[in-house]
């Protein structure tokens, strides 16, 4: 932790190192990448994204491949709505579970006054009523087994916040009380190629008895209490080599960006106080990039993942990649100056201002530590 509590000063301008031009070079060689893989990027771009947060080391981290997902519960009631957009009914968050379904069927019919009321229209209704009211059941019986299984999960490991231990001490043992890993079978998955993310943490205290110093080694002494996203980025190979003009570059970006929508869907329902995000789209050493909000990224069918029609024009024209070639190169000036403005125009206010609405740290001068 450092000690003094004043936010860093702005970084210095990104420069592409040796290393990074090395390993452009490397994986877009015809002799040593033969075939043109995708992968071959992947150590790449960590480089460049790794030199570009290291002013940020101890707040900022580069995460390859993560899984950015939404929770059952959240994916199940998601595929809900889309289920019921599907089929012409309203879904209200709102509804009381004291409700019966004459009350939801008088609402539905407020939806559907232009419709004749024959006994078959209200059949089927009846029908879509009890179904979304069994899906709530299901819903609720799975949130109340998960907490039956957590209790369970803590008695077993024979813990009681009201021991001495830890007492007066920020969260001493936040984590002894999440050491349960949870099955997400449901869950809404997508995995960006890269990621950076805001991690808040302060130091774990000392360790007392064994089991202590287990809970702390394997935490390398700190306690991560807040994580949000600043970038999310997509990879795809570039296109062949053989193509002189280079036609191939736009659209294979462009796969990147469709990617993107997808994650930047889930990202915001992750991080509902999120007013943006950074999405990167690259094709080997090709880039282009843009600030993303909520309100850029098109409606999404949760059953597909696939965008819906005519939504994702506003998202694609946000992403810029200068007005010469329409992106960038890897490992030259311009790339580089667009990299430094990521950095200090996004990355650096993330890190000064709190992330997404979160704590700003106060500063323990006798403890030498930060508190949030």
């Amino acid at each position: 932790m450092p000690e003094d509590p004043s936010p860093p000063n702005q970084p210095p301008a990104y420069v592409s190192s040796y290393t990074v031009r090395l390993a452009v070079s490397y994986a877009y060689s015809t002799k040593f990448n033969s075939r043109g893989l995708e992968s071959y990027w992947y150590g790449t771009y960590a480089h460049v994204f790794i030199d570009l947060t290291r002013f940020y080391e101890k707040s900022i981290v580069f995460l390859p491949q993560f899984n950015l997902y939404i929770a059952t519960l959240l994916a199940q009631q998601e595929r809900l709505r889309q289920e019921f957009k599907i089929a012409g009914l309203r879904w209200d968050d709102e509804i009381d579970d004291k409700n019966d379904d004459r009350d939801l069927l008088k609402g539905l019919e407020a939806t559907n006054s232009g419709t004749r009321k024959s006994s078959r229209i209200s059949e089927q209704l009846e029908r879509k009523a009890k179904a979304r009211k069994d899906e709530e059941n299901d819903l609720k019986t799975s949130l109340r087994k998960r907490k039956a299984e957590i209790s369970e999960a803590l008695k077993l490991l024979n813990l009681s916040s009201n021991t001495d231990q830890g007492k007066g001490v920020p969260f001493a043992n936040i984590s002894m009380n999440s050491n349960t890993s949870v099955s997400e079978p449901a869950a809404i998955n997508g995995i960006p190629d890269i990621v950076l993310s805001h991690i808040a943490s302060v130091e774990l205290p000392k360790p007392i008895t064994q089991e202590d110093e287990l809970h702390y080694l394997h935490r390398a002494g700190l306690k991560v209490f807040h994580t949000c996203t600043g970038l999310v980025g997509e990879l795809k190979a570039p296109p062949s080599r053989a193509f002189r003009n280079l036609e191939g570059i736009p659209a294979s970006i462009l796969e990147a960006q469709n990617d993107l929508i997808e994650y930047c869907a889930i990202h915001f329902k992750r991080e509902l106080k999120s007013e943006s995000v950074v999405a990167f789209a690259a094709a080997g050493p090709f880039w282009r990039w843009a600030v993303i909000k909520k309100e850029d990224v098109p409606e999404l069918d949760w059953l597909t993942k696939q965008p819906v029609a005519g939504q994702v024009n506003t998202f694609h024209r946000k992403f810029s990649g200068g007005k010469e070639r329409g992106y960038f190169v890897l490992g030259t000036p311009k790339s580089d100056a667009e990299l430094t403005e990521i950095s200090h125009n996004h990355i650096y206010p993330l890190v000064v201002n709190g992330a997404h609405g979160g704590p700003e740290p106060k500063w323990d001068a006798e403890n030498k530590r930060w508190y949030y």
